[in-house]
């Protein structure tokens, strides 16, 4: 019974030190110790406890942490927000904007500010000069 209580401990430290890292590399030994439970649980000795802890582990580290560890790599990857798919682009004000307005640009409602001197009237074009937060910075193009 000893040895079990041993085991549950090693895998939560395991499981709380992956948790805390967030690097994926014990919970390996988490589930082996899970293993080693279930072999005292059945009756075997320390020693076979012991070996397959340590070959799990081992086993689990050397083939299925790499594949893990390249994949999250490829999520992590910087990403091409979509907003700045818009910088540069002319498109057609369908209300007024003087200061700050709502717009429909491309079936998606932005936030647009005007950082230009001139207000920009109904169906004039505009071009985006940039994003600040959540809002598309634009200018008249008949500036």
């Amino acid at each position: 019974m000893t040895d079990i209580i041993v085991w549950i401990i090693i895998s939560a430290v395991a499981l709380v030190a992956d948790l805390v890292t967030s690097s994926l590399l014990f919970v390996w030994f988490t589930v082996a110790g899970v293993v080693a439970i279930l072999a005292a649980m059945i009756g075997f000795s320390i020693g076979i406890q012991v070996i397959l802890f340590l070959t799990i582990s081992i086993l689990l580290i050397i083939t299925v942490y790499p594949m893990i560890k390249n994949k999250t790599k490829l999520n992590n990857m910087p990403k091409v927000s979509m907003d700045n798919k818009y910088l540069g682009k002319e498109f057609l004000a369908e209300k007024e904007i003087i200061e700050e307005e709502q717009m429909k640009i491309e079936g998606i409602y932005w936030a647009v500010k005007n950082i230009g001197d001139k207000k920009i009237g109904k169906e004039e074009k505009f071009k985006i000069e940039g994003i600040e937060g959540n809002k598309m910075l634009v200018k008249s193009v008949e500036q």
